[in-house]
C-alpha cells in the first residue's frame, strides 16, 4: 500500500520493522541462518509477485510463456532477498550490529544488486519510489538517487526495530522502550532528512524555461496490428491534438515511444518524415519523435525533426527489455535464440551507443526511452544555467494494460513507471515531459511536483512551461556519481563492520574489567 498507485505516507516507515525484527530474534548457528535465508526469499516473493502482478500480462502480447518469464523475475529478486536476510542475521545475531545500522546497509545492496545484472537488470519501484507522492520528503534523492532515499527508509525501520528489541525484555509499561539508547535513534533518523526535505522544497527558487508539451496518443502496440497504418493513426491523432496550438506556442513538442512504428531515416518512413516537417512548421516548434531507425541494427529511437523535413540528433535506446526488445549478453548469440517483439521479425532491437542527449535548439535534453526511466543515470550538465534543462521519456505503455483493460492490470503498472520519472526529476534538479500512449502524460518540475496531466484514458494535449531551478551554482551528488556512491557505502559499510564490531567489543570488555577492579578495590 506504500507503492504507487496508492502512496500511503505512514507504511514505507514501518514497512520493514516486523521482517527486521523477526530475523534479529532468530537464534545464532545455522539453524537461525537458514531461517533467515528463507524469510528473506518469502518476503521477496510476496513483495515482488504483488508489486510485479502486471508482468504476465504485458508480456502476453508477445509470448504464451509470460507467466513463466515473470515468475523467473520474481524468484530472481527474491534470491536477491534471501541473501540480504542471511547477511542481516549474521550482522545483527552473530555480530552484535544494532539493527539501526544493518538493515539500511543490507536494504540499499538488496536493491543495488539487481540494477547490477548487465542486459538482465531490474531495478524496478525500490522502496524509496513509495515517497513519490510526498516529493517535498524526497531530497535525499539528490546525495544518491532512489537508493538513498531507500536507505534512509530503511534505516528508520532499523530505528524502530532496534527501539523495539531494547525494550522486549520488559512485558509491561513504557520505560524499556524510552531509554535514550533505544529513542535517539529512531528520532534523529527521522528527522533528520525529513527536516533537509523541507527546507530544500522551501528554498529551491524556480523560474520559467521554453513552453513544452506532450502527446498522449492512445495506439496499440506493434504485434496486434499493421505498422504503417498505426503511424497513419498516430499521425492523425497527432495533427488532431496539435491543431489546439497556436503557431510560436511552443518550442518542443514530445511523442510517444514508436509514434511512427516506421524506419524514420529509410524510404519507407519518407512521407510521415515529410508529414511531421510540415507540422513542425506550422507551429515553429522541434518534435521528439519516437520512431525506428537505421543503425548497426534497427534501434529503437527518439529523433528531433525539424522544419524542411530533414532529422536532426537522434538516440537510440539503451535498455532493451530482455526477451523483447533483445537478447543480452551470450544467449544472444545461441541459434534459435531470438527476442518476441521489436525490430525486424527474428533480429529485435540493437542496442543504441550514440550521444547520450538531443540537442534542440538551445536545450539540452535527456531521453529516457520507456523503462530506461528505471535505470539511473548520470545527467551531464554545467554547474552555471547552461547545458541539461530537461529530461524526456518516450513510452509505450499500452503493453501495461490499454484502455478498458481491467484497472488492476493497468493502472498500478503505469502509476509505478510514472513514479521514476518524478524521482528523476528531483534527482537532477530538473523539469523532465512525458509522453505515453496510455496515459501517463504529464510535466514535472524539479520539485517533484506534476503541474500539468493529460487525461487518465491516454487521449489529450499536454502544453505547460517548463520550470528550471533559478540558479545552478552546486550540482547535486548524485548527478556527479549516480547511485554507484550510495550502493560503494553500503557496501563499505558491510565489509567494516565485522571489525568496528570486534573493536566495540574490546573496548567494552576493557571497561568491564576495568570496572570490576574498580569496585575489587
Amino acid at each position: 500500500m506504500a507503492q504507487p498507485p496508492f502512496h500511503l505516507l505512514f507504511p514505507p516507515f514501518i514497512a520493514l520493522v516486523p521482517w527486521a525484527v523477526w530475523t534479529a530474534r532468530l537464534p545464532a548457528g545455522s539453524v537461525g541462518s537458514g531461517r533467515a535465508l528463507a524469510g528473506g526469499f518469502l518476503l521477496g516473493i510476496v513483495h515482488h509477485g504483488l508489486l510485479l502482478h502486471w508482468l504476465p500480462g504485458a508480456f502476453l502480447w508477445f509470448t504464451v510463456l509470460a507467466p513463466v518469464a515473470a515468475l523467473a523475475v520474481v524468484v530472481l529478486l527474491a534470491g536477491v532477498s534471501a541473501a540480504g536476510g542471511w547477511v542481516l542475521h549474521r550482522l545483527v545475531v552473530e555480530r552484535g550490529a544494532p539493527l539501526w545500522f544493518a538493515l539500511p546497509a543490507v536494504w540499499t545492496l538488496v536493491e543495488w544488486i539487481p540494477s547490477l545484472l548487465g542486459g538482465f537488470s531490474m531495478p524496478w519501484l525500490g522502496l524509496g519510489f513509495s515517497l513519490t507522492g510526498f516529493p517535498r520528503l524526497l531530497a535525499p534523492a539528490e546525495l544518491g538517487g532512489a537508493l538513498a532515499v531507500a536507505g534512509w527508509l530503511a534505516a528508520v525501520n532499523g530505528g524502530l526495530g532496534h527501539l523495539l528489541l531494547q525494550g522486549r525484555r520488559g512485558r509491561f509499561g513504557l520505560r524499556p522502550y524510552l531509554r535514550p539508547a533505544a529513542v535517539l535513534p529512531a528520532l534523529l533518523l527521522l528527522a533528520g532528512p525529513m527536516g533537509w526535505s523541507l527546507h530544500r522544497d522551501a528554498t529551491l527558487e524556480l523560474e520559467p524555461g521554453m513552453q513544452v508539451a506532450a502527446l498522449g496518443l492512445p495506439i496499440m502496440p506493434d504485434p496486434l496490428g499493421d505498422r504503417p497504418v498505426r503511424a497513419r493513426r498516430a499521425l492523425e491523432r497527432g495533427r488532431s491534438l496539435l491543431s489546439e496550438l497556436k503557431p510560436e506556442g511552443v518550442a518542443l513538442v514530445l511523442w510517444p515511444e514508436a509514434a511512427v512504428p516506421l524506419y524514420l531515416d529509410a524510404a519507407e518512413g519518407a512521407p510521415y518524415r515529410r508529414a511531421l516537417a510540415e507540422e513542425a512548421d506550422r507551429l515553429g516548434a522541434r518534435f521528439l519523435v519516437g520512431s525506428y531507425l537505421e543503425g548497426d541494427g534497427p534501434l529503437n529511437a527518439v529523433t528531433v525533426v525539424e522544419g524542411g523535413g530533414e532529422l536532426g540528433d537522434r538516440y537510440g535506446k539503451r535498455h532493451l527489455v530482455p526477451g523483447v526488445e533483445g537478447i543480452p549478453g551470450p544467449l544472444g548469440r545461441l541459434p534459435g535464440v531470438r527476442p518476441v517483439g521489436g525490430g525486424r521479425p527474428g533480429q529485435g532491437f540493437a542496442s543504441g551507443d550514440g550521444p547520450e542527449t538531443l540537442q534542440a535548439g538551445e536545450w539540452e535534453v535527456v531521453p529516457l526511452i520507456c523503462w530506461e526511466v528505471a535505470f539511473p543515470r548520470q545527467v551531464p550538465r554545467t554547474a552555471e544555467g547552461g547545458g541539461v534543462r530537461l529530461l524526456v521519456n518516450a513510452s509505450n505503455d499500452t503493453f501495461l494494460g490499454p484502455r478498458g483493460a481491467p484497472m488492476w492490470l493497468g493502472w498500478p503498472a503505469r502509476r509505478q513507471h510514472e513514479a521514476h520519472l518524478i524521482l528523476r526529476a528531483v534527482e537532477h534538479r530538473v523539469p523532465a515531459l512525458r509522453a505515453a500512449t496510455a496515459g501517463g502524460s504529464f510535466l514535472v518540475d524539479p520539485k517533484g511536483r506534476v503541474t500539468h496531466r493529460a487525461p487518465g484514458d491516454g487521449a489529450g494535449l499536454v502544453v505547460g512551461t517548463a520550470m528550471n531551478v533559478r540558479t545552478h551554482s552546486t550540482l547535486p551528488w548524485v548527478a556527479r556519481w549516480g547511485e554507484v556512491g550510495t550502493g560503494l557505502f553500503a557496501l563499505t559499510a558491510l565489509l567494516l563492520a565485522p571489525l568496528l564490531l570486534r573493536l566495540r567489543s574490546r573496548f567494552r570488555g576493557r571497561a568491564e574489567v576495568g570496572a570490576l577492579r574498580h569496585e575489587s578495590m
